[in-house]
């Protein structure tokens, strides 16, 4: 059973919990703060008072610690769970170990896989998709980013007790950007600095929220697509001296990388403007020209190593690199 959104899947624990649980279940996932919430958001339905959990990483994990996990019974719990983190970077040999694992579960365990991406065409996913649920949380548009975003702005400062309109959660996103972690900061700041008053107004996010200039990483972006290094790195030094913070411009870039991908695909597949618009509502006339100038001058072997190379220089930047020397040497790969 697969589901692609966390809502759907919230529905079904809902119903299964707390004796009908699956055996396995994966959430898949590119986006980092999407998958760790919809994990968390799994445990709090595991049933927590007798639970014994171990938590392995896929990467050097052998069969042998796999088989004592899966195999070896708690002591003090009738009931246990077993994470596999990063489980797309499991040897062949542990996955096809696992696959004979899940035809044949250990009672009252349950399995947990956790990854960015798992290839839907390999036996491993298939066999995952027939005997457990996965929640493969599908990649957004810009645009529905952003609705989903206010959507969940909304809801999480009305569970947290405030008062707020959905232009007000709009304007949040607007200033903040859609990075959920970034988000989440900037809530528990907002929070605190409206303290026990329970309506939050548009100039509360304009005096104590960071922003990120939008229109400023656009900018950005289409510096790097026309390969003008010196530009890109003047405007990439502005914004993290502005208190941008590294990963959400990250996150941006990667999302203009993604669009303007599409795009490329689309006109070197013998697609015409039209195609483009019928795909993202919001491309017309000059926005879509810039758009189709991007993705022609940049070419679709730069996009997809492109986001290769954000994505190695986030892990970097999680790893605690310099800001600064990280985003030049990214900004410099970028326009070669």
């Amino acid at each position: 059973m697969k589901y692609t959104s966390l809502r759907a899947l919230e529905a079904h624990l809902t119903e299964a919990a707390p004796d009908h649980l699956a055996a396995l279940y994966a959430i898949l996932g590119k986006d980092d703060f999407l998958r760790k919430t919809a994990y968390a958001r799994l445990k709090q339905f595991l049933p927590q008072s007798d639970l014994a959990m171990t938590v392995l990483e896929g990467d050097g994990v052998a069969i042998k610690a796999l088989s004592n996990a899966l195999y070896s019974s708690s002591l003090f719990s009738q009931k246990s769970c077993v994470v596999i983190h990063t489980c797309d970077k499991l040897t062949k040999p542990c996955m096809e170990w696992l696959e004979a694992y899940f035809a044949k579960p250990t009672p009252q365990l349950i399995l947990i896989l956790t990854a960015s991406t798992l290839h839907h065409g390999t036996t491993f996913f298939k066999k995952i998709e027939k005997y457990g649920v996965v929640l493969d949380i599908a990649e957004e548009k810009p645009w529905e980013k952003e609705r989903s975003c206010t959507e969940w702005v909304h809801q999480t400062l009305t569970v947290a007790g405030k008062s707020l309109d959905s232009q007000t959660a709009l304007a949040l996103v607007k200033q903040v950007g859609t990075d959920g972690e970034t988000l989440k900061q900037e809530m528990e700041k907002l929070l605190c600095y409206i303290g026990e008053r329970r309506e939050i107004s548009p100039k509360d996010i304009q005096t104590i929220c960071t922003g990120i200039n939008s229109e400023t990483v656009w900018q950005l972006g289409e510096a790097i697509f026309r390969l003008d290094a010196p530009t890109a790195l003047r405007i990439s030094h502005a914004l993290l001296e502005d208190g941008t913070p590294l990963l959400s411009l990250l996150r941006q870039i990667r999302s203009q990388f993604q669009t303007d991908l599409q795009v490329c695909a689309i006109l070197a597949n013998g697609g015409a403007p039209s195609d483009i618009t019928s795909q993202f509502a919001y491309m017309k006339g000059n926005i879509l020209e810039r758009h189709c100038q991007a993705a022609r001058n940049y070419g679709l072997l730069r996009f997809k190593e492109g986001l290769l190379k954000i994505d190695a220089s986030e892990l970097q930047a999680k790893n605690g690199a310099p800001e600064l020397n990280l985003m030049e040497g990214l900004i410099v790969r970028l326009t070669r």
